[in-house]
């Protein structure tokens, strides 16, 4: 099936669906679709804390990097915690860590 392209040219119609496809792919930015962060990034920020008044052991996520409860829930109910106590840099951390698979959260706590 051949459509009317922009500027009178043709175009088959799946190669227009395809690049309408990829122009949304390009305009979308739900945050969790954002690229994962790497453990590096995770443990330059882990460090800050550690290196932080109070947060020597992890502070309100010293249940993911120190206790190594790795799973979702867990980085959630330290965010959530972090919030509550209003700290900044636990939050950030904790906002990383969320978007981190269990394999890279399990490898920083190792490095940590």
């Amino acid at each position: 099936m051949r459509m009317r392209g922009m500027g009178g040219v043709s175009v088959d119609g799946p190669a227009r669906l395809r690049r309408i496809d990829s122009e949304r792919r390009i305009r979308h930015v739900h945050p969790h679709c954002r690229p994962r962060p790497s453990v590096q990034e995770a443990l330059s920020l882990l460090r800050e804390l550690y290196a932080s008044p109070g947060g020597g052991v992890g502070c309100c996520l010293h249940v993911v990097v120190q206790n190594g409860n790795v799973e979702d829930a867990f980085v959630e109910a330290c965010a959530q915690q972090a919030a509550e106590r209003n700290h900044p840099r636990c939050v950030e951390l904790a906002a990383v860590l969320a978007r981190m698979t269990k394999t890279q959260r399990e490898k920083l706590r190792m490095l940590a």
